[in-house]
């Protein structure tokens, strides 16, 4: 459990105070250096998650080389169920279908290949370590599982929206989803990652495309 909050301390600390730091002393505007920042940032937690929990993530990963075409069905599955529920979301609260963090995540990809397997590879690794692994499969063990089950979902969708105005809680329904179906699955699955984790990385590579074709159009 320590080492559980250990981690997400330090998550937070990244997510939250660090650009807040770095918009003090102006950094923040520099966005090359915010970028790189972004990618040391995701792939240090990458090493980090492997260094507190290299045992309980690799036998939670292992049905990825075990039963390949069962997670990747599974995923791609998943992805679709997104695809659609999301756009029923959007319709229904008439919020805009690039939310802003998919606007920054599409100047983001702009910058390189390192950011493009940041927000397909490292980002949803790092992020199922934290709400699906640390607030769910661990903290359940003290609490219960459905209250952190929700906790996973709110606060997975608080966190990938710019501002907690009203606009941007209308924002996170968008996020609302796919926090819904990854959390179902990690459940349904016994709380295996390799599930998750490569529904997670399939999901924000068809993002990528999408901004990249809707760019190009």
């Amino acid at each position: 459990m320590k080492k559980s909050i250990k981690y997400l301390g330090v998550y937070l600390f990244i997510i939250f105070i660090l650009p807040l730091i770095l918009g003090v002393v102006g950094l923040d505007k520099n966005t090359g250096l915010m970028n790189t920042i972004n990618v040391v940032a995701f792939l240090f937690m990458s090493i980090l998650a492997f260094v507190l929990f290299k045992g309980e993530i690799l036998d939670s990963l292992s049905d990825i080389k075990k039963k390949p075409f069962k997670v990747i069905l599974i995923a791609v599955v998943a992805v679709i169920i997104i695809l659609v529920l999301s756009s029923i979301v959007v319709k229904l609260s008439g919020t805009t279908k690039v939310t802003g963090n998919q606007s920054d995540i599409g100047k983001f990809v702009n910058t390189g290949i390192l950011s493009v397997i940041t927000i397909v590879v490292l980002g949803p690794f790092v992020e199922e370590v934290v709400f699906r692994y640390v607030i769910i499969g661990e903290f359940s063990k003290k609490y219960n599982i459905v209250l952190m089950s929700i906790i996973s979902i709110i606060t997975f969708s608080l966190v990938h929206v710019k501002t907690l105005s009203i606009p941007g809680i209308l924002e996170s329904f968008s996020y609302a989803v796919p926090s819904i179906v990854i959390t179902t699955v990690y459940l349904m699955k016994q709380k295996k990652m390799a599930y998750t984790v490569v529904l997670h990385m399939l999901n924000n590579l068809v993002t990528v495309l999408v901004l990249l074709v809707a760019k190009g159009a």
